[in-house]
């Protein structure tokens, strides 16, 4: 899971051309890039088009020289293996008579620490009955002289997803 994110807004005038496009920082501290999350409002209809690069060198679209066009769009990528600088830009054009704006999310893991639970397991497995009779209760977590936050019971009973949001 993501510990950061980091947004920007990269407004793309009107009449840059695709041979001398605008560039944009889009620079951050060193990190492991997990996703990239990119909205294109309604309006550039097929006159503005975007390359995410770092130091000149193109990174998404993969092919040399390509742009990504789109349109009142919400585009996702998880990403794996991308560089860790954090020297990330977006390279623009926009032929139209309108600027474009063109919002970035980066979501974000240190260095060092892996993007999720690494493999961990969350429930130890001694606990987990296949059966759907009650596991027994954990051992106590001995006191070591810290602040003692509690833990709180979450969902409950009832139906799949009872106790979270849909958003819907």
């Amino acid at each position: 899971m993501s510990r950061e994110i980091r947004a920007f807004e990269c407004v793309i005038p009107a009449g840059t051309a695709k041979a001398a496009p605008v560039t944009f920082s889009l620079a951050m501290p060193a990190r492991i890039v997990d996703q990239i999350d990119i909205r294109i409002p309604p309006g550039p209809n097929g006159l503005m088009g975007f390359q995410l690069t770092s130091s000149g060198a193109q990174i998404i679209p993969y092919n040399a020289g390509a742009f990504v066009v789109a349109n009142d769009e919400r585009l996702t990528w998880p990403l794996t293996n991308q560089i860790t600088s954090g020297a990330w830009a977006l390279t623009g054009y926009n032929t139209g008579q309108y600027d474009h704006t063109v919002y970035v999310k980066f979501l974000l893991s240190l260095p060092g620490q892996p993007a999720g639970p690494g493999g961990a397991d969350l429930i130890p497995a001694d606990l987990i009955s296949s059966d759907g009779a009650e596991a027994a209760a954990p051992e106590p977590i001995p006191d070591t002289g810290g602040t003692d936050i509690g833990l709180a019971a979450v969902g409950g009973t009832g139906p799949a997803g009872a106790g979270f949001e849909t958003g819907a």
